[in-house]
Parts: C-alpha cells; structure tokens; sequence
C-alpha cells in the first residue's frame, strides 16, 4: 500500500482554500487534515495535526506566510512547507527558502503541475522547487534546487 500523504492549508481565501482542499481529497497519494485562514489557528493546528506538507499562503488579512514558516522554524516542525502565492519576488522566496520552506508555488500553476510538485517534494528530502525559475523556462520542465 502506498503512504498516504497529510496536508495541512493556510489560506485566507475560503473560495481557494476549499478548492484545493477538495482536489486534495480526489487524489490517492494525499489527502488533507485541516485548514485554517489564519497564522495562530494554522499554527495551533499543526502543532497538534503533525501533516507531512503544509501549503501557505503568503498574504494572509492579518499577516503573512513568513510569521508562520518563522513560528513552524522555532518549534522544530518537521513537515515540508510550501508557500503559495501571485507575488513573483525573489525576496520572499529567499526568505522562505531561509526559513526552510521545500517550494515557493505561484497561484498561477494548475493542479496537475502541483501535484507533480507534492510528488517531487515527498519524493526528495532535499529539494526545493521555484516557481519563479519555472516561468523563466519551459512550463513543461520542473526547475528544482538541491538543498545542501
């Protein structure tokens, strides 16, 4: 049998976030535990969910995806996080990559692509996938860096 992945969703776009929750929920491979629309509730839920991928999204009402990398960071969370976002800056990516996220998503990407994302992230311990780098070049191709 194969594992079935956990995925935990921070986003504050309810519209979004149950979309891809219910996507999530067609697939075999993953399947989602729980959302929340902000920093404290997403934290408070993780703490205690323990998922294997956490998407984030960036800009959220009251704050942002870096507060929560930054709170999963200090208390030592295992789980892969990747954070979603419309913003192609490299500063925040850089951010987050310092922060130890696996991926930095742009919301434009479909959800085949994503899930060949959750594919390469689960499969690797030490990749990191760009969206940025992917829309420098082909669609087709999945631009990834070795973490070190």
């Amino acid at each position: 049998m194969t594992k079935k992945y956990s995925i935990y969703i921070c986003d504050d776009h309810l519209l979004f976030l149950e979309s891809i929750e219910v996507f999530i929920g067609l697939q075999e491979k993953y399947h989602c535990i729980g959302h929340a629309e902000t920093v404290e509730g997403a934290f408070q839920d993780i703490v205690r969910l323990k998922p294997d991928l956490i998407l984030i999204d960036y800009h959220l009402n009251e704050s942002n995806g870096i507060e929560l990398l930054e709170k999963i960071k200090q208390a030592d969370i295992p789980s892969s996080c990747l954070i979603l976002t419309m913003r192609r800056d490299v500063n925040i990516r850089n951010r987050a990559l310092e922060l130890g996220a696996r991926g930095y998503l742009l919301k434009t990407m479909g959800a085949e692509e994503m899930l060949r994302v959750f594919d390469l992230i689960t499969g690797n311990k030490k990749l990191f996938y760009d969206s940025i780098e992917v829309g420098k070049t082909s669609r087709a191709a999945l631009p990834e860096k070795q973490l070190t």
